[in-house]
């Protein structure tokens, strides 16, 4: 995937990560994983309140998928398209399956207002939240949410 300056703005899932550890950024840490040399929150440790690295894990396990535990897709495809784009209004307007709607579970991260959320026929509409850039869902209460990931995984890899 690239930016193409003329392409429809979307929001779109351009990977995944599954976590295996979480490290607390300190300015000894990069020493230890020269690697990440140059990384933004390793150059500046203490710039960021709660400064921390995630590493995925060695494999994908939590959806039975054989893949590494963190990567890009390869190539755009409709599964991975967030932004609902009939009709478009703006990328931050979301088409998702029913199911993400909270209905008195975890919100996905940042939207726990009731107002971004609205029920439509076969779908939910969301208003995602702004600035943001990575949404957590806790799949432990979204059941659903495995069988959609692995969907994603199918689609975007035929």
């Amino acid at each position: 995937m690239r930016f193409v300056r003329s392409a429809p703005k979307l929001h779109v899932i351009f990977g995944w990560l599954q976590v295996g550890s979480v490290i607390r950024a300190t300015g000894g840490l990069a020493a230890k994983i020269p690697w990440a040399d140059g990384h933004p929150h390793l150059a500046a440790p203490d710039r960021y309140k709660n400064n921390t690295l995630y590493f995925a894990s060695d494999r994908l396990s939590s959806l039975g998928i054989d893949a590494g535990g963190g990567g890009v897709f390869q190539r755009l495809a409709p599964a991975l398209i967030l932004t609902q784009t009939d009709p478009y209004a703006n990328c931050s307007v979301w088409r998702l399956p029913r199911w993400f709607h909270p209905g008195g579970r975890a919100p996905l991260s940042y939207h726990s207002r009731a107002n971004r959320w609205t029920d439509c026929a076969t779908s939910v509409r969301v208003q995602s939240a702004y600035p943001g850039q990575e949404f957590v869902l806790d799949v432990g209460q979204y059941p659903e949410a495995r069988a959609w990931l692995r969907s994603i995984f199918r689609a975007a890899n035929r």
